[in-house]
């Protein structure tokens, strides 16, 4: 049965405006009328509201069945209802849900104010907006929230896990993974507790998570030693974040930035700091040590010019002879020594050419096999196509007999007693072994060719704290009147002025092994 027809409308100024702005309007309208019964009979729809429901009705459809046929079927009924419940002194509002000409679904929210018509009843004129339907936001908060996670996710170096109040794992994303070794399948639903808190730790964390939930003020952030699924210790900075909302129970946010690299970082600047205060006492000690040596030499000077002039004033067999030649030979050693201190100062002239290293060492054989004891044999390697150096080779040679006397030294006393000196081509420094001492890296390019040396012994070895000093001047683990202490300060300064890369493996019990590295100036077999 269709509707009565609607009482005639009283010519309306604004009426007739707003129809002229309806086109221009952000917003679209709607007006009705509502018989003294509730029947509803639809006045006016601008053409905003039409493109909304689907598209403007043909020519000569009458608009209360266009309007209708435009309303969704299932809402229709709930839409008359508000229609004609639109009273004569209250604000009306309403929402409704429609699907429009492109099969997409969305809401529409409308409010206006109804007026009594002199034939009873009220006409209502609404302003309509578009919004989601209930259904639609709903899909629309769970995609931002699904956005939100993935974001969470995302992110690398930042281990996030969501916890209730029973301390049990409801989130976890891909950096908590890395970090503590737990996938989130095997820690989502799992106590947080037994997952990355220590033992020690589980009763303050527990207090701290019901102060939190009590009060609503988060737990103070802080650096904190948790534990991943090995139970090896792990370093962060930690956070906590409360989230309360309508209609859920709390949540908790655990917000952990991993320290790791910034601990390596420290360690490394700490390691830094170190090598730059031995630098400076090695440069001052040498500064001391080079002037010292320098007076001591002048006066070695005089004392071997006069023991000179003397022996030659003395007979051949007058007993003073001796005496003389014992000075003499005094004075030599003391002036070898005070030489190897100006080395270390590095106050003598260095002049450097093309060195072939190869056979620079076997040229040292007989110097080697001279001074080894009868039990301790001696084995020198030397590769083909070796590449040149840039080296003094009167340093170098001082270097490489002063590394084979310590390893002899080293030795001795040992059962098959054995020093190796290995020389072969390389590219770059070797690199550096787990327990091994860099005690020096080159400043050449890691990928360039050079020439590798490797002193190596089967002796006694050395416990970390003397490996650390024994290139520091002075420092000797011999007994009294049996060494210096500068043959290895010797061989760091030298080795040091020539740029050579030096590494020290060794422990108690399983000997000492020297790598030298240095960089390459020719191609092989170039050396004049």
């Amino acid at each position: 049965m269709p509707p009565p027809p609607c009482p005639p409308e009283t010519p309306d100024t604004v009426v007739q405006q707003l129809d002229a702005l309806a086109p221009h309007l952000p917003d679209a309208y709607l007006q009705w009328h509502v018989g003294p019964a509730g029947e509803v009979c639809i006045e006016r729809v601008s053409p905003a509201l039409w493109a909304w429901l689907g598209g403007a009705p043909p020519p000569g459809e009458p608009l209360e069945q266009a309007f209708w046929r435009r309303v969704d079927a299932d809402g229709a009924a709930t839409l008359h209802a508000h229609l004609a419940h639109a009273g004569q002194d209250t604000a009306w509002t309403a929402a409704w849900c429609t699907t429009g000409a492109d099969g997409q679904r969305s809401g529409l929210q409308a409010s206006g104010q109804p007026w009594a018509t002199a034939a009873g009843g009220s006409r209502c004129r609404a302003f309509v907006q578009r919004a989601p339907p209930p259904q639609v936001a709903t899909e629309a908060r769970q995609a931002s929230e699904r956005r939100f996670r993935d974001l969470i996710d995302a992110i690398p170096n930042i281990a996030v896990q969501g916890y209730d109040h029973r301390m049990v794992c409801r989130f976890w994303n891909a950096a908590s993974e890395r970090l503590y070794g737990f996938s989130a399948e095997e820690a989502i639903g799992s106590n947080l507790l037994d997952l990355i808190i220590p033992p020690a730790l589980r009763g303050s964390v527990l207090g701290a998570t019901d102060r939190m939930l009590a009060t609503g003020q988060a737990i103070a952030s802080a650096e904190l030693e948790l534990q991943d699924q090995q139970g090896r210790p792990v370093h962060v900075h930690s956070g906590h974040v409360l989230l309360q909302r309508p209609d859920h129970p709390p949540e908790f946010f655990c917000i952990d930035f991993d320290l790791s690299e910034r601990r390596q970082a420290e360690a490394a600047r700490r390691q830094l700091e170190a090598q730059m205060r031995e630098l400076q006492k090695m440069e001052a000690l040498g500064t001391l040590a080079g002037g010292i040596a320098h007076d001591f030499n002048n006066i070695l000077a005089a004392i071997l010019g006069n023991v000179k002039l003397a022996l030659e004033d003395t007979a051949a067999d007058n007993p003073a002879q001796t005496s003389l030649l014992e000075i003499q030979k005094a004075g030599r050693r003391a002036r070898a020594l005070t030489q190897q201190i100006l080395t270390f100062a590095r106050r003598q002239e260095e002049q450097r050419e093309a060195v072939d290293l190869g056979p620079l060492v076997q040229a040292l054989q007989g110097v080697f096999r001279t001074t080894l004891p009868p039990a301790t044999r001696l084995r020198l390697e030397v590769g083909d196509g070796l590449p040149t150096v840039l080296a003094n080779a009167t340093q170098i040679q001082q270097v490489l007999i002063n590394l084979v006397a310590n390893a002899v030294q080293a030795c001795m006393g040992q059962q098959n007693a054995l020093v190796t000196v290995q020389v072969c081509a390389a590219d770059g420094p070797p690199p550096i072994e787990p327990g091994a001492l860099a005690v020096l890296q080159s400043r050449t390019a890691p990928a360039g060719a050079g020439v590798q040396i490797t002193v190596r012994d089967n002796g006694s070895g050395m416990a970390p704290d003397v490996a650390a000093h024994i290139f520091e001047p002075f420092f000797t683990t011999k007994a009294a009147q049996k060494g210096t202490g500068l043959g290895l300060s010797v061989v760091h300064g030298i080795l040091n002025d020539h740029d050579a890369s030096l590494q020290l493996i060794t422990a108690p019990g399983q000997g000492s092994c020297f790598r030298l590295w240095f960089a390459a100036t020719a191609a092989p077999g170039t050396a004049g």
